[in-house]
């Protein structure tokens, strides 16, 4: 029956494990730098750290803090020196892709260098952003905004702050087709060797233009730069070629045919009897422009001699 006395006997609480999970955001879309760390905040020294990926279910890393995260829903496990245990749940997210839009101007005339494409401002990623441009002939650019461009394709790229990138945006810049449009009027000869005549009037594409007149040989018989002209033309087969300051063409054929010479024919029948005013005249004309008028120089003849 010995018995064993003690006093003041202190029975300490083991304090419970409490962690914080701070994070490091996912820099851009796709890629897999997200960070999570823990911090004890209650608990007793060591503590043991287990990861999951909750998508899958499979442990994913024992070490704290873990790096290299894409995007996911995660989960810790945390066990202290005595076995206390505290979870925690949360998920890591891309952040918004970065996105604009383009609004392209065609050129006003085929050859022309004026077209335009507006860049609207970009939505996500993490401001600044810088532009680059890519384009036919070796076109480059860092500008939002671009004027002053020849028709093809471009092609930009937005980069943001972090260095992430978005999608490739393309934008085409478009001409219309040639359209310089000739009004001629051309006049024919009236008289053999003599000319005949052409006029014309230029209209569309981008003036003043360049009026060029060659012949059947492709001599050049009349040059000019002007919005309209008139020639005077041979017998023979010419080409009006007009071309504007983009180098669009128009072609009009111009035939110009002088009329056969006039000639002449008659035939006459003598009066009966002296006296008489029986005597005929019959006049027929080839060649010339017809219809034609007759007028007879009678001289010392009597009018009355020829009915």
């Amino acid at each position: 029956n010995c018995q064993a006395i003690f006093n003041n006997v202190q029975i300490s609480s083991i304090p419970l494990l409490s962690v914080s999970i701070s994070s490091t955001a996912i820099t851009c879309t796709g890629v897999s730098d997200g960070t999570l760390t823990a911090s004890i905040l209650s608990g007793t020294a060591p503590v043991s750290y287990q990861w999951f990926d909750l998508l899958t279910s499979n442990l994913i890393s024992s070490t704290n803090p873990i790096t290299g995260l894409p995007t996911g829903v995660y989960s810790l496990v945390a066990t202290d020196a005595y076995g206390c245990i505290d979870n925690w749940y949360g998920a890591l997210v891309n952040p918004t892709s970065i996105t604009s839009s383009l609004l392209s101007t065609n050129v006003t005339l085929n050859g022309a260098d004026n077209g335009i494409i507006i860049t609207s401002s970009p939505i996500g990623g993490s401001a600044p952003y810088s532009y680059s441009w890519v384009g036919a002939g070796g076109f480059t650019s860092i500008s939002q905004n671009l004027t002053g461009l020849a028709p093809g394709q471009y092609i930009l790229t937005i980069t943001d702050a972090n260095g992430c990138e978005s999608p490739p945006y393309n934008a085409y810049i478009n001409e219309p087709s040639c359209n310089v449009n000739i009004i001629s009027v051309i006049t024919q000869p009236e008289c053999f060797n003599t000319n005949g005549n052409i006029t014309w009037n230029n209209s569309g594409g981008s003036g003043p233009y360049l009026n060029v007149i060659t012949d059947a040989l492709g001599s050049v018989v009349y040059t000019d730069f002007s919005f309209s002209g008139a020639e005077l033309l041979p017998h023979g087969d010419y080409l009006l070629q007009v071309t504007d300051v983009f180098g669009c063409v128009a072609l009009v054929s111009i035939i110009i045919r002088e009329p056969d010479p006039l000639v002449p024919n008659y035939t006459t029948t003598d009066v009966i009897c002296f006296g008489e005013s029986s005597g005929t005249l019959n006049v027929t004309a080839s060649g010339g422009t017809g219809p034609g008028t007759y007028t007879i120089d009678y001289a010392t003849i009597s009018p009355t001699a020829i009915p």
